[in-house]
Parts: structure tokens; C-alpha cells; sequence
């Protein structure tokens, strides 16, 4: 995973990009610029978002115990365990691996390429989903703080740990003894390949942008079979989104019939 000091650095380099392509003054030119500059902005938010956990999740108490609390839990929802849904690939290492992989790499490029298709073709959901993706990513660095460690710390929930398997870990050793681990609930891997769906969805077009479902969707799998997440990480993080996605849409109707009259 990109620090937050490497993606602010990424951040300035697409800024002074932006500069140099404005100096210019083309019509061209001048999109060009606007587009880097959006670029240097959803990396310098994703910087300040790594920055609010470090300084958020600062605590290891009592989360093997919330973990614990979240097995059962999900029991008294008779949701699948972890246990069982990881079973289903255990005898498959190269499916394992590959989730493995898909972990550590595809959340947020997955949500750069979203971003940068809704700026260039549908530049009025670009804004909508970026509100939506601050204000979730927000909310969820906030309940992040308290720490919750995740299936592959738990004993209870009986998981295998995928990237020590495969080392292939987007972690370090620290485990329980350090905060950064123990962000699991909510995911923030579901909640942006969900606004990812639901942006590509609403914005219209080709009746094959259905398929971006598939995204969340293996996503949610993905993040249960590797150990890092339960099920109801991946449920708080949909929850989460669709309050603040429905709270747009009533602000934007609210708002609607005075903008009518100006």
C-alpha cells in the first residue's frame, strides 16, 4: 500500500504538471491541466486519509476482543463464517494468491480509473462521486479509530492469514501490537469498489456497465478469503455509502427547485 508521505509527493508532481500545461493557455492545453490537477487532488486525498488513520488509530486495546465480538455477532446473523468461505479456496493456492494480489493492488487504482472516466465523459457525476468518496472515506477513517482486528488476528474466527502465506502482505509483522492493522471495520476496499459501481451505473451509458457490479461483489469475497476482513465490514461499508449517497440525492431534489428560479 502507497504511504501517504508517497502519494503526497505523486500528488505534487501531478500539480506542477498541471502548472506547466496551463502556462500555455491552449484550449487543448488547458483540459489537459484541469485533468492533472483533478489527478493531484484525489491523490492528495488519499494521502490525507493515510495521514487521518495514522494519527486516528493510535490504540491496540481491546481488539482481538471486538473481533471476537464480530464472530459472534455474524453467528447471530447466521451469516457464512469466514472459516467456511475461505475453505472454499484453501485447496485452490493459485485462486488464493490471486485474491492475495488483488488485495494489495486494486482498490484504488480501480477507483483512479472510475474518477478519471466520469471527469472525461460524464463530468457532472465527477463531482458527485467525489463528494461521496470524501465524505464516505471520512466517516470511515473516524470509526477506523476504534480498532477491530481483523479475522486473521482473531483464533476464533479460525481464518489462514493469506499474505504470510504467500508473502505477499500489505502489513508488517506487528500484528496486534500495531494500530495500523486494526482498521478492518468498516473495508474501505468494499465501500470504494461499491461508489465505483454505483458512479459507473448511474452516469448511463452502455447497457455492459452492469457488469461493473462484478467489482464489489469480488471484492467483498476477496477481502473475507484473505483474512483482512469479516463479512460485516464489508456490510457497514454499504451501509455507510448508502446513507451518504441518498443524502446527496436528497440535497441535490431539495436544492433543485431554487436553482429553477435563479
Amino acid at each position: 500500500m502507497v504511504s501517504w508521505q508517497q502519494a503526497g509527493e505523486v500528488g505534487l508532481v501531478l500539480a506542477l504538471a498541471a502548472v506547466l500545461a496551463f502556462i500555455p493557455a491552449t484550449p487543448r492545453l488547458g483540459r489537459l491541466a484541469a485533468w492533472l490537477w483533478q489527478s493531484a487532488v484525489i491523490i492528495w486525498l488519499y494521502a490525507l486519509w493515510q495521514w487521518l488513520l495514522d494519527r486516528l488509530v493510535v490504540a491496540t486495546a481491546g481488539a482481538e476482543r471486538r473481533g471476537r465480538w464480530v464472530v459472534h455477532f455474524e453467528r447471530w446473523l447466521h451469516l457464512p463464517s469466514e472459516h467456511w468461505t475461505q475453505g472454499l479456496v484453501l485447496s485452490h493456492p493459485l485462486i488464493l494468491e490471486t485474491a492475495d494480489r488483488f488485495y494489495a493492488w486494486a482498490d484504488f487504482p480501480g477507483l483512479g480509473a472510475c474518477l478519471i472516466y466520469l471527469w472525461w465523459f460524464r463530468r457532472r457525476r465527477y463531482w458527485r462521486a467525489r463528494t461521496a468518496l470524501i465524505w464516505t472515506t471520512t466517516a470511515a477513517a473516524f470509526i477506523q479509530a476504534l480498532p477491530v482486528a481483523p479475522p486473521r488476528l482473531v483464533p476464533l474466527a479460525r481464518v489462514v492469514d493469506a499474505g504470510s502465506v504467500f508473502h505477499y502482505a500489505v502489513y508488517s509483522a506487528g500484528g496486534l501490537q500495531q494500530p495500523g492493522q486494526l482498521t478492518s471495520m468498516p473495508s474501505v476496499h468494499v465501500l470504494w469498489a461499491a461508489l465505483v459501481a454505483l458512479s459507473v451505473i448511474e452516469a448511463g451509458g452502455s447497457r455492459w456497465r452492469w457488469l461493473v457490479v462484478l467489482d464489489p461483489i469480488v471484492t467483498i469475497f476477496v477481502v473475507v478469503v484473505t483474512g483482512n476482513h469479516y463479512w460485516l465490514d464489508g456490510m457497514v461499508a454499504l451501509l455507510l455509502l448508502a446513507l451518504v449517497w441518498t443524502a446527496q440525492t436528497a440535497v441535490a431534489k431539495w436544492r433543485a427547485p431554487s436553482l429553477g428560479q435563479d
